[in-house]
């Protein structure tokens, strides 16, 4: 999965994220530059990497460059690229129990294993439904959430983070 290059921090991020949210290990597919309504997968790492972003900044248009400065600045600092990997991992969880499809999904076995076409399947019935859930709109909308949301919460353990995160986030349920 190394489209990008991952001695910049903000990328290393991807890639961790990727590795520590259940519902987006092996579902994030790395090698396509699009997502047909076929697919198994739920995103494209372009768009996690668009996620984090919007995470890190507010917004998802920031430029190569400068998303490469700023991941730099924001994340070299003390145990700063931690803590924003291990908060992110928490709210991507969170929203993975509060958002229907992402629950039903995460439910669902990877796509790269033995039962893939149950998931083939599956998928291909969620994406003709039209879920919103699964566009890079909705994922660069949620990194913006998630940047407004941790700011405000600030610094908490990981448990009393994800219980912030559970009453911050109950309007995605509605």
């Amino acid at each position: 999965m190394a489209i990008f290059d991952v001695r910049q921090p903000g990328n290393q991020v991807v890639h961790q994220l990727i590795d520590r949210v259940p519902v987006l290990t092996d579902r994030v597919d790395a090698s396509a530059a699009t997502l047909s309504k076929n697919s198994p997968y739920m995103f494209l790492v372009n768009q996690v990497r668009q996620f984090v972003k919007s995470s890190i900044s507010g917004t998802p248009a920031l430029s190569d460059p400068v998303f490469a400065k700023t991941s730099a600045t924001v994340l070299t600092n003390g145990g700063a690229f931690e803590s924003f990997i291990a908060s992110r991992a928490i709210f991507l969880r969170v929203a993975s129990e509060i958002i229907p499809e992402w629950k039903r999904i995460a439910a669902l076995p990877v796509p790269t294993g033995p039962r893939g076409t149950e998931t083939l399947a599956e998928m291909k019935i969620i994406r003709e439904k039209g879920a919103v859930s699964l566009t890079a709109s909705f994922l660069n909308t949620l990194g913006m959430v998630s940047n407004t949301v941790l700011g405000r919460i600030g610094d908490f353990e990981p448990e009393a983070l994800e219980y912030q995160l559970e009453d911050q986030l109950r309007p995605l349920r509605e």
